[in-house]
């Protein structure tokens, strides 16, 4: 794919950096410090921060959006502590998150898929909320029913909810990098 052939977005940067946590992307200057700091780029090459950085100062909403890459951040924050610019890449994460599920370049079924998100079985589930109490993240909230449901931009698919669960009605699609 050449670059005559995509379609770029002036104004992604914008909408990034108008989100609350995306406010300094702007500061970056590329200095790679970032990604060489980041354990999971160590394991998945594809997530590459100063990359994604780059990829949205230049406009590649769709490349960015699309991407699993950012879905594949655990949010360590590892990069925010070694930024000197303090680009807080983790919240920027989340923003591309929002922004990738809001305007659906992603569904609650794609992710599951890729083994990014955690699925409640409500038939199974006894409702006694441990999986609520056990989130670390806050990813998981009482619907309208009554059961638990997980919010897909704060789910890091880290299983915790998952071995919680004394009925096991959580599940998630377990993928091996290695």
């Amino acid at each position: 794919m050449s670059l005559s052939t995509l379609k770029l977005d002036a104004n992604f940067k914008y909408s990034v950096s108008q989100r609350p946590g995306g406010e300094h992307l702007t500061y970056c200057f590329a200095c790679g410090t970032c990604t060489g700091s980041c354990p999971t780029h160590r394991l998945i090459p594809a997530l590459n921060p100063q990359k994604i950085i780059h990829m949205i100062l230049l406009g590649f909403k769709k490349s960015v959006l699309s991407a699993t890459a950012i879905w594949d951040c655990s949010l360590c924050h590892t990069c925010d502590v070694v930024c000197p610019q303090d680009v807080r890449f983790s919240k920027i994460i989340l923003v591309l998150r929002q922004m990738a599920y809001e305007e659906r370049y992603v569904d609650q079924g794609s992710l599951i898929n890729i083994g990014r998100l955690a699925m409640v079985y409500e038939k199974f589930c006894s409702g006694c909320l441990v999986c609520v109490r056990a989130c670390p993240f806050g990813a998981i909230f009482i619907n309208k029913k009554g059961f638990p449901q997980i919010e897909p931009v704060k789910c890091r698919a880290c299983g915790i909810c998952r071995a919680e669960c004394p009925a096991k009605a959580i599940k998630l699609k377990e993928e091996l990098y290695w």
